[in-house]
């Protein structure tokens, strides 16, 4: 793969350009990636959980027919929130489905476990009691390894699967941002390719 903030590199020579890593403008994907890494608990859930709403809110937009002024009200952009909530954008999202119910109660989790950081200052730690059972409830990782029966066994954190969990929901976002992106037309496709 090429640099991380540019496109892929398309050495099989098709003519579909390769797909960019789609940030907003101002973040490139390095820096993203460092931030990550020296996070607390708490700037952690609210990073990964500000991008994932990014993430949801281009896979819609790719996805609808009419992105304007009225549609920017609603969702959002990357300068503004919009009038639909997070919690409200992923069940459209499912709803469109562009994601699956796996996906879409962990996507509800992970906005959970980020309000309880952004509004309780005592929450410091993915281990406080008002997150640990929503972290340990996320089950998309669990979801993805039996999908591709996988014998893996995850032990670590609670930080970690709360990451880990999040990398995999932005990358599922992501290929239904790429899906919809690369349709001449924007019908629906339905469900057959949503298995999480």
């Amino acid at each position: 793969m090429a640099e991380l903030d540019g496109p892929e590199s398309n050495a099989g020579g098709s003519d579909v350009p390769a797909p960019e890593w789609d940030l907003p403008k101002d973040l490139a994907a390095k820096d993203y990636f460092e931030e990550i890494k020296c996070q607390t608990d708490r700037g952690l859930a609210v990073l990964m959980t500000g991008f994932l709403e990014y993430r949801v809110r281009r896979a819609i937009k790719q996805a609808m027919n009419v992105w304007d002024k009225h549609a920017e009200s609603i969702f959002g952009t990357d300068s503004s929130p919009g009038e639909l909530s997070f919690k409200y954008q992923c069940r459209m999202a499912y709803g469109m489905g562009l994601i699956g119910p796996v996906t879409l109660a962990d996507l509800d989790r992970v906005g959970r476990i980020r309000n309880k950081f952004a509004h309780r200052p005592t929450v410091k730690s993915f281990d406080h009691e008002a997150v640990r059972d929503l972290c340990d409830e996320l089950e998309i990782l669990g979801a993805w390894d039996k999908w591709w029966h996988s014998k893996h066994v995850r032990e670590h954190t609670r930080r970690e699967n709360f990451r880990q969990s999040a990398e995999l929901l932005s990358n599922m976002l992501f290929a239904a941002y790429i899906a919809f992106s690369q349709q001449t037309t924007r019908a629906n496709p339905g469900r057959q390719n949503i298995f999480l």
